[in-house]
């Protein structure tokens, strides 16, 4: 069915909102069964096995170094040992963005969308937070989830109306690129 908007006065802040329950194949078919907002640690704690948990500490600053590299299948690796590691730890917010964003830059947009969508679930307040939304709007997108896309986008601004200047603009550029509706 269609999607309703989200309107600004009807958005709780830290309750993922249900127009992203679920994302629909890839391929253009029906909904599928899994929804974006899993089973706590979403895609992310899905692909961290035991054996991960139990190897050597991963520091977080080795995955950002491999990100900026540009070797994003050591990063997804290093960042999921450091989230299976370091619960609790400040900067898994961040570690669980750059996740999603291992995925994404690689064309994996279902794990990205999945990643980001649990991390604006476990961490609304996150300094991530608004690039998550956008984020996971441009993975829905590329999904050919427009409608969702667009109620991603949405809630950019709707959550963090003093969010960084250029994530509002990347946002708009991004919902404009979506064909979203004004």
């Amino acid at each position: 069915g269609r999607l309703t908007p989200l309107q600004p006065e009807n958005v709780t802040r830290g309750a993922p909102p249900s127009v992203l329950g679920e994302i629909e194949s890839a391929n253009g078919g029906g909904p599928v069964s899994r929804p974006i907002f899993d089973s706590p640690g979403g895609a992310a704690a899905r692909s961290v096995g035991p054996a991960v948990a139990a190897a050597a500490p991963v520091r977080y600053e080795d995955a950002i170094r491999s990100i900026q590299t540009g070797d994003h299948a050591t990063a997804e690796r290093q960042l999921q040992g450091f989230i299976a590691q370091n619960d609790g730890d400040p900067r898994i917010g961040d570690a669980t963005y750059w996740l999603a964003e291992t995925y994404r830059v690689r064309g994996m947009f279902r794990e990205a969308a999945q990643t980001y969508a649990s991390g604006i679930r476990k961490y609304p307040e996150s300094k991530r937070a608004p690039d998550s939304w956008m984020r996971l709007g441009m993975s829905l997108a590329q999904l050919n989830q427009v409608d969702r896309a667009c109620a991603a986008f949405r809630q950019v601004e709707a959550r963090f109306p003093n969010a960084p200047a250029r994530v509002l603009r990347e946002t708009q550029t991004q919902a404009r690129r979506a064909q979203c509706p004004a």
